[in-house]
């Protein structure tokens, strides 16, 4: 998706599954205040569960992107630093150095902070859920996964495109969203 998934989005989820809203939707006007931002509060399996509805109900194959499909949409083909080239710069991307202190509208800092493939927020407002996961060889281990881009609360240095971080798939916190892939059916 060109963007992160919006609470706006995510809202009418909630209203066709009776899924549980996240914990800052208890005051309306927030939400409504915040429709265009990007959801948050979300952990993997809420983002997994929205993939899988709109699957559903647009009757193609939505999914998580992979760290490594993530990447590229932020990266392109030259192996920049951050998604609009190699220097940080707190213009182009919502970090604790952009002094908002929370999210902004999902492609506020669009075109400048783009990615070569127009993808908006790929650095920067809330880390994403990806569909990969940590290994580890231990009995009983919950898969760690992966999270990208950093976010509204984090330094730019965890805003590269490189940056990563694995966390528990039960985590969810104010800085955590997702934005989602379509798979294109195999030949």
């Amino acid at each position: 998706a060109k963007t992160p998934v919006t609470n706006a989005q995510y809202a009418r989820f909630i209203r066709e599954t009776g899924y549980e809203p996240p914990q800052y939707w208890k005051e309306p006007s927030l939400l409504k205040a915040k429709g265009e931002h990007p959801v948050a509060e979300i952990n993997w399996y809420d983002a997994e569960m929205y993939c899988r509805w709109l699957s559903h109900r647009l009757g193609l194959q939505i999914d998580l992107p992979t760290q490594e499909e993530w990447e590229k949409a932020a990266r392109g083909l030259d192996g920049r630093a951050y998604p609009w080239g190699d220097q940080p710069d707190e213009d182009n991307c919502n970090t604790a150095g952009s002094g908002t202190n929370d999210t902004t509208p999902v492609g506020f800092y669009s075109p400048h902070g783009d990615s070569p493939y127009g993808c908006t927020d790929m650095s920067g407002n809330v880390w994403e859920w990806t569909a990969s996961e940590v290994h580890r060889d231990r009995p009983g281990f919950i898969g760690l996964r992966v999270t990208r881009g950093g976010s509204w609360n984090m330094d730019i240095y965890f805003a590269r495109v490189t940056c990563r971080t694995e966390v528990l798939p039960y985590v969810h916190g104010s800085g955590f969203g997702f934005r989602f892939v379509r798979r294109l059916p195999r030949a």
